[in-house]
Formats: structure tokens, sequence, C-alpha cells
């Protein structure tokens, strides 16, 4: 049994320093390294930005969206389904997505990130997803076969298709299917049945 006295300065750094990192130029293996300091972030461009906290209502509709996925997938399938991690992309950027899907197999990861790429992605904005079109140029560019971007705010759903890592093909509607993971479709009256604005500051 560890009976080591606590160091509050030592042992709770946010106490006293809030987020230490913001802003910093990191590579992925230095960021890794960064002694933890109990705040989340992502790398866009090789500098770290503070990764905020989310509503409750974007949890909801995340756990909804999640409970869709595995309905569809089944209880057979080799793949994986996983929320809330961070992503290392080959092309350097480390992002932190609402939902990553893995068709075929389970990722390879380390202590702090996945280091395969998701044949589906699902993010839902809220008004601190920021760096949105360079996070969507990094996931078409990587190989992300379908992106799902969920607008609570305007209740709409658009679904990007990876054509060839050039361009997404994208499809707006109130009710979509995916074109990669049969039987998965979203529903705008569906998700956002419990969503105000209000309730989500």
């Amino acid at each position: 049994m560890n009976n080591r006295k606590l160091n509050l300065r030592k042992d709770f750094v946010t106490l006293s320093h809030g987020p230490r990192y913001v802003g910093w130029r990191a590579t992925p293996k230095e960021f890794q390294e960064l002694p933890h300091d109990g705040y989340g972030y992502r790398i866009v461009d090789g500098v770290l930005h503070l990764r905020f906290g989310k509503s409750f209502q974007h949890y909801k509709i995340q756990k909804r969206i999640v409970s869709l996925i595995r309905n569809a997938v089944g209880n057979d399938s080799p793949g994986e389904v996983l929320e809330e991690t961070n992503l290392f992309l080959p092309t350097g950027e480390i992002f932190h997505p609402d939902i990553i899907y893995f068709k075929d197999s389970i990722p390879s990861a380390d202590k702090t990130c996945i280091h395969s790429i998701p044949d589906m992605i699902v993010e839902i904005l809220s008004s601190h997803l920021e760096s949105l079109e360079k996070r969507m140029i990094a996931y078409l560019k990587n190989g992300v076969k379908e992106y799902w971007l969920i607008e609570p705010i305007y209740k709409k759903i658009s679904r990007f298709t990876n054509r060839n890592e050039i361009s997404w093909e994208i499809e707006s509607a109130d009710r979509l299917a995916s074109e990669y993971l049969e039987r998965l479709e979203l529903d705008a009256k569906d998700l956002f049945q419990f969503y105000t604005e209000a309730g989500n500051r």
C-alpha cells in the first residue's frame, strides 16, 4: 500500500498553474512525453491547443450515435468503436474526435494515442470545435473513408465520403445512411430530440 503524503503543489498542478502547454510547439513524440497537467490538448500545425469540455447534451447525442453504430456493427464484428481518444495521424497531427470506428481490426495504440487510421469518424460541432477545415483536410489525406459532422444548433447532419483522398463528397439531409457501414442511419429528429440551445451552454 502506498502511504506517500499528498503534495498539493506537485500532485495537483492545475490548482495553481492552469493549463501549462497552450501555444507550445511540439512534435507528437514531445507531446506524448509532456508531464500531465490535468488538461487535454490537440496538435494542429505543430501547436498545442486546449481541448475544451463538452456540454451534457453534446454527450447525450454522442452516446446515441455510439449506440446506433454498435447496433449496426453487431456482436460478431472484429472492429472497434472508441470515444474521446487521442488520434495520432501519420501527417503529424493529434486530434481528439468524439467517435472513431475501425471496421476490421483492433487499432494499434500506446499509452496516450491511437496510431491507426479509423475507417469512420464522427464529430459533433460545438462552439469550441476549432480548426474544423484543417481537421477535415487531415482526415481526407490520411484515408478516413467516411466522416460525419453533426451540427445540433442547426439540427443538421452531414456525411462526407472520401473519394481517393482527393476530395470529400458531401451530402446533408434530415436522415442519412452510411455508405460504408451497412445498417447505420442517422436521423435528425432522433438525435436532436433533447437538444436546446440554452441547455447546451
